[in-house]
């Protein structure tokens, strides 16, 4: 049996129609759907991985109706709390930290793969030290990069 949730979300919207964002994602119109339902294209902004390049967040479509009696437009902008050492970031450097941090993830998921790999009667698998060198390097060098980024002021 399901059980219940209740959430709160802080959201980016932008009205469009199941048609045109059917368009704007390149799918063709499902024959039992209409086109012309009124809706938002919404881009989950809460560190959801990113489903769509022309996007930070993850973005799907919501009917009128339901995302209206879950969100409220609100003028209010998150202010992230002042951390020692660091400075507020502009929204192009959120957005670089944020693809940075995507690619990091597909660099994730292809060394899983590569640990995944098992020896077979002809070969003896790939060399796990490597891997593992290989991995911790790729760590060093995203958090250099996003570390670039953020320009934090102390040690």
């Amino acid at each position: 049996m399901p059980k219940t949730y209740t959430g709160t979300k802080t959201v980016h919207a932008t009205p469009m129609t199941r048609g045109e964002y059917n368009a704007y994602r390149g799918w063709p119109m499902p024959a039992d759907e209409d086109g012309a339902d009124a809706g938002y294209l919404v881009e989950y902004t809460d560190g959801g991985k990113a489903n769509d390049s022309r996007h930070a967040g993850y973005i799907s479509w919501s009917p009128a109706d339901v995302f209206e009696r879950a969100y409220k437009e609100t003028s209010t902008v998150f202010v992230q709390p002042k951390i020692t050492g660091y400075r507020q970031l502009t929204e192009d450097e959120v957005a670089l930290m944020n693809e940075g941090k995507a690619l990091a993830e597909q660099c994730g998921a292809y060394i899983a793969k590569l640990r995944a790999v098992q020896p077979t009667v002809s070969h003896n698998g790939l060399d796990q030290r490597w891997i593992s060198i290989g991995a911790t390097d790729l760590q060093r060098g995203f958090m250099a990069v996003i570390r670039g980024i953020a320009q934090p002021t102390t040690f």
